[in-house]
């Protein structure tokens, strides 16, 4: 297992283009993209598990209003950032706002409160976070 405990860690991974044929039928050679996303936190793993949540099912991380920062959860920001960690507004309905830690899959709030596992890779997410929803999003 991948382990950094109690200090601060950041995921960041680079994502590749699928290889193509051009136009002339040649392969175009794989490209690296930006880095998609980053999760900050106390992370105890590559899969955006911390200190405070860590089962195999705690794969989400979810992004502060006030900073649009990615983190494990809201005890990993209110102990790195310099503010408190503030809920995502409901009504931002098309912004993505919370992230698969095994895939990088952004998703809405709507996406992510209807689905039981990461829409593209299907790992699991913990159904108890729904006991958290006040917490991350505010009405």
């Amino acid at each position: 297992m991948w382990l950094m405990e109690n200090s601060k860690s950041t995921i960041t991974r680079k994502t590749f283009r699928k290889q193509e044929p051009d136009v002339l039928g040649k392969t175009i050679a794989s490209t690296p993209c930006l880095p998609v996303a980053q999760i900050h936190g106390l992370l105890v793993d590559k899969e955006s598990r911390c200190q405070h949540y860590h089962s195999p099912l705690d794969i989400v991380a979810l992004k502060c209003y006030d900073c649009q920062k990615y983190y494990a959860c809201y005890q990993c920001h209110d102990h790195i950032e310099d503010h408190r960690f503030r809920a995502y507004p409901c009504h931002l309905r098309q912004d993505k706002v919370v992230i698969c830690g095994v895939c990088l899959h952004e998703m809405t709030i709507e996406n992510y409160q209807k689905s039981v596992s990461c829409p593209h890779c299907h790992s699991r997410f913990n159904p108890a976070c729904s006991k958290h929803y006040d917490i991350y999003f505010a009405k």
